[in-house]
């Protein structure tokens, strides 16, 4: 079949198989308004306070990776489902809770509420409101401030509950010891037969303006003991010294009083005494008229794989690739990628094809560029196994440790080096790159592996005009069309400095 399709194919290199890709289950985002409530049940689980928790469908379904979600159907299900156990043993009442989402409570769990208070099933309830609906698209809910139109939503989601009859309190998200007396205080009324309502409130970090989530949080290692206390977040790890350091993920809880900061009885989570000065703003360029590609100039068809982590910007690196295809007169663009759970942490692959393809679904030895956003990402079984024999792989040199994995757990530097081959590889730092030009987060990261993927064969024959014209069509805002543009043509400049022309890497002319 392989021969038939006209696919060269690859030997699997020796060892490969030895090398076990990172265990990278999904999880909520750094700075997430549920993980102080996730951290809460996991603390009252442990002293036999709750017995079980039932979740439904969301982003409050990750809670199950902080054992504070036990089970999860339908859409605004979970109180039906601890109603029915309550119903079945009316003396776990007061030591098991639902959990909704927002979004799910407003779906159909006020039928739910209804059915509790009007067949008198005592308990306690959980509605995570981060005012969005975040696990799908961002897209608004009823709880939102606004909806698709922009027009001021009126629905109040504590007054709707309140008149199905519900006791309701509101709870900030981000307070972890308002959280605790809060579940505490409705355990014991539910053992007193009343059903109880929590709205745990807070803003979703997806939806917060860039500059309230800039980290801001150091480590007094005088006072730290590494107790591990504060290891509960993307946004810190444990350093080579044993000592936690905060990585670029860090959203200092989008403002909020920080969890890691609450987690810690040391005082050792201090604030950053020196913050790091912003490199000023690129100019956009000046118009390009060299966007024009003779078709003739074209390769038949070009196709690039790309692995990373959930929050990278792999799906955005591929609409910018789809734009520019379409922009230089390819005639069919396929793209394919993971979506759900994936963006919040777990591992993501993105495929582009465009000119004679077919199918999002790439063959093994079909595939001219891959692209490792997170360098153990490139150890997916077959990943490595799609690269044409003469392509190239762009590996960026990024750690991004699941929570809970300990650094000697995490591939080797030599194993990665040794499962990668004689294959054609290109090392290269896009966290530093984007640091360097006054992006601290590296949200820009993504950007900067375009510009120099926009530098590889046989992507390199489109003239650069044509990808920032492509950037700047996708990039929101001027401040976003400054950045990318500067990550962009970073990236370029990485080919000068790889020296990719004398690997064998065409290199674009700028």
């Amino acid at each position: 079949m392989a021969e038939r399709l006209g696919v060269r194919k690859t030997q699997v290199q020796a060892g490969f198989e030895r090398v076990k890709p990172v265990f990278r289950p999904p999880g909520i985002c750094a700075g997430c308004p549920y993980r102080a409530f996730g951290l809460v049940v996991q603390k009252l689980r442990k002293q036999k306070r709750i017995t079980a928790s039932f979740g439904d469908i969301g982003c409050n379904t990750l809670l199950y990776f902080l054992k504070a979600v036990d089970t999860c159907t339908c859409m605004g299900a979970a109180d039906s489902k601890r109603q029915g156990v309550v119903i079945a043993d009316p003396s776990l009442a007061g030591q098991v809770i639902s959990v909704n989402g927002d979004s799910t409570e407003c779906h159909s769990g006020l039928d739910s509420t209804r059915n509790a208070v009007f067949k008198k099933v005592p308990g306690v309830k959980v509605v995570l409101d981060n005012y969005i609906t975040a696990m799908t698209g961002g897209q608004p809910a009823p709880t939102s401030p606004h909806n698709l139109a922009g027009e001021r939503n009126n629905f109040d989601l504590p007054a709707a509950l309140r008149a199905e009859g519900a006791e309701v309190q509101l709870v900030d998200a981000f307070d972890m010891k308002a959280i605790e007396l809060a579940l505490r205080d409705a355990l014991d009324k539910a053992r007193q037969g009343a059903y109880t309502v929590l709205v745990v409130r807070g803003d979703c970090m997806q939806q917060l303006r860039a500059e309230s989530k800039i980290g801001h949080f150091d480590i007094d290692k005088d006072k730290c003991k590494k107790c591990d206390l504060c290891l509960v977040c993307p946004g810190i790890e444990t350093g080579e010294d044993g000592y936690p350091r905060y990585t670029h993920l860090c959203t200092s809880c989008g403002g909020h009083h920080a969890i890691c900061v609450q987690r810690c009885n040391l005082d050792a989570v201090v604030e950053r005494k020196e913050q790091r000065e912003d490199a000023p703003p690129p100019t956009l360029p000046a118009e390009d008229d060299s966007v024009a590609v003779m078709a003739g100039a074209l390769p038949a068809a070009v196709r690039v794989a790309t692995r990373g982590v959930g929050g990278q910007g792999n799906l955005f690196l591929g609409k910018v690739l789809a734009e520019v295809a379409l922009l230089a007169g390819f005639r069919n663009v396929i793209k394919g990628e993971t979506h759900g759970m994936a963006q919040l942490g777990g591992a993501v692959l993105s495929t582009f094809s465009c000119g004679d393809v077919h199918s999002p679904v790439l063959a093994p030895g079909s595939v001219d560029v891959l692209v490792a956003m997170e360098q153990s990402e490139v150890l997916r079984p077959g990943f490595l196994e799609l690269l044409k024999p003469d392509g190239v792989v762009l590996l960026n040199r990024q750690r991004l440790l699941p929570i809970g994995m300990q650094d000697k757990d995490y591939p080797t530097q030599e194993a990665i080096v040794a499962a990668i081959g004689e294959r054609k590889t290109v090392p290269f730092d896009a966290l530093a790159e984007a640091r360097a030009i006054g992006d601290e987060q590296g949200r820009c990261q993504n950007v900067v592996a375009l510009g120099l993927l926009s530098t590889i064969e046989p992507l390199s024959v489109i003239p650069a005009g044509l990808w920032r014209k492509a950037l700047l069509g996708l990039s929101p805002g001027s401040m976003a069309k400054r950045a990318n543009i500067a990550a962009f043509q970073r990236g370029r400049e990485l080919s000068k400095a790889q020296g990719l022309v004398s690997a064998g890497c065409k290199q674009a002319t700028p």
